[in-house]
């Protein structure tokens, strides 16, 4: 019948594969708003790896909060509206 090991048996394929795709899942749900938030900042996006390790993650945070960020410091993109109002480009 039973043996006292079979309760403790190895997981199957089945069960692996559910396990790995949470764990991916949870990856992704860590990482990429973490890697948007320091692109945003100008930091590269892949200091977001660093958040996956535990006692690194708090540190990222407080880098991340008193970190002078490049972004702030670098003038207008190409593309984006000036400070200037916008009515002033008009002719009417």
């Amino acid at each position: 019948m039973f043996t006292e090991l079979s309760a403790f048996a190895m997981p199957g394929f089945v069960e692996l594969l559910v396990i790995g795709i949470i764990a991916v899942g949870a990856v992704v749900f860590t990482v990429l708003p973490f890697w948007l938030v320091f692109e945003k900042a100008g930091f590269p996006g892949a200091l977001a790896l660093l958040m996956l390790l535990p006692v690194v993650n708090v540190a990222m945070l407080f880098f991340l909060a008193f970190a002078d960020w490049p972004a702030l410091r670098r003038p207008a993109a190409a593309g984006r509206l000036p400070d200037h109002d916008a009515s002033e480009r008009l002719d009417l």
